[in-house]
């Protein structure tokens, strides 16, 4: 059991690596606080080992991760593009 632990530990950290690294080639301003935000939820919830169950589905490692995005995504006001 620890073995697996700590397998499942090295492959979020390596997955965590890849997804900064995508962020930062992409030039996320991650000053904005809602990008942070997105990120940083997404970021704790995809290392985590929680599973969302609605009904009979189960949702799990990226697939949580993707709807979470999804949903910050639209609950977040964007930045508005006219400066007061």
């Amino acid at each position: 059991n620890d073995a697996f632990l700590c397998s499942h530990f090295l492959w979020c950290c390596a997955r965590t690596d890849y997804q900064l690294k995508t962020l930062i080639d992409a030039r996320v301003d991650l000053m904005e606080p809602r990008n942070l935000v997105i990120v940083s939820s997404v970021l704790t919830v995809g290392i985590g080992g929680m599973v969302v169950k609605i009904g009979t589905m189960a949702f799990a490692g990226v697939g949580r991760c993707a709807l979470l995005a999804i949903v910050l995504n639209l609950l977040l006001p964007a930045k508005s593009s006219v400066q007061s």
